[in-house]
């Protein structure tokens, strides 16, 4: 019908079926939590599941996991300056 049908079309997975990794979980747990007595907390095992996961991948060729890896870091790093009032190491005195 209206030659939207998927003839031919393999690999398509459902979303219940697509494994989040568990540094990914806890970046998006420290990103949605409101409440700044938790957050700190919820980046911490962030920043812990980002670091086991990077020593997993050892020395493999940079891959799209590295990459969201790296912006998940950013993300964690914007955090914990825009929003925990950490000092920026990133900005010369």
């Amino acid at each position: 019908m209206y030659g939207l049908e998927a003839i031919g079309q393999t690999g398509f997975v459902s979303p219940a079926r697509v494994r989040v990794p568990h540094w990914k979980l806890q970046v998006e747990l420290a990103i949605a939590e409101l409440d700044l007595t938790n957050l700190t907390v919820r980046v911490h095992a962030a920043e812990w599941a980002i670091f086991q996961r990077w020593e997993e991948l050892g020395a493999l060729a940079a891959s799209e996991e590295r990459i969201a890896i790296t912006a998940a870091v950013n993300e964690l790093l914007a955090i914990k300056t825009l929003k925990l009032n950490w000092p920026d190491f990133r900005v010369n005195s």
